[in-house]
C-alpha cells in the first residue's frame, strides 16, 4: 500500500540544522534537541497545504525522519529512491528490476550510513527490511514498500 509523505516546515529556521546530513552528524544531545525542535514543525505538502503526513499504523509521527526523506528525494532527479543495505539479494533484484524498466533511482545504502539513517527511515515507515522504496514520480513522495511490494507496484 502506498502512502504519502508530508514535509516539515520549520517554525524558526535559526534553530534548525542546514541538513539532515547535519543532524546525523551531531552527537547525541545535539541530536536529541533537534528531534525535540521536530517535534513542534508543521507538516505540509509539496503544493503548501496541510496534511496528515505518513500514515504508520496508529504510530506517532517522526517530523526528522519524515524531513531526512524528503531531503532524500527532493535533492534525488531519479524516478524512485531506494534504501538498500549490502549482502542482499532482494536490493539486487530491485536494482535489476527498475533498470529492466528503464526506471532511474538514487540509491543510500544503510551500511554505508549512520545508523540513526535507518533508523529514521523505519521511524517514517514501519519498514523494518531491506530495500525500501519510494516512488519520486507523482506529485508527493509515496513509500511503496520493499521488493515484492514494488513489483506488484510496477504490473
Amino acid at each position: 500500500m502506498a502512502v504519502s509523505i508530508s514535509r516539515k516546515l520549520a517554525a524558526s529556521k535559526e534553530t534548525a540544522p542546514q541538513s539532515m546530513h547535519a543532524i546525523l552528524t551531531m552527537d547525541s544531545p545535539r541530536l536529541r534537541d533537534y528531534l525535540n525542535f521536530a517535534r513542534t514543525t508543521q507538516s505540509i505538502s509539496k503544493d503548501g497545504n496541510a496534511n496528515e503526513g505518513i500514515k504508520n499504523h496508529g504510530q506517532p509521527r517522526n517530523h526528522v525522519a519524515e524531513g531526512l526523506i524528503l531531503e532524500h528525494a527532493e535533492r534525488a532527479d531519479t524516478d524512485f529512491l531506494v534504501y538498500t543495505g549490502n549482502f542482499c539479494g532482494y536490493c539486487r533484484a530491485l536494482k535489476n528490476l527498475l533498470n529492466t524498466k528503464e526506471l532511474t533511482f538514487t540509491e543510500h545504502n544503510f551500511d554505508e550510513h549512520p545508523p540513526e539513517m535507518r533508523i529514521a527511515v523505519v521511524q517514517a515507515t514501519g519498514h523494518r527490511t531491506v530495500p525500501v522504496v519510494f516512488d519520486l514520480r507523482g506529485e508527493q513522495t509515496m513509500f511503496i514498500g520493499g521488493f515484492d511490494e514494488t513489483k506488484r507496484y510496477l504490473k
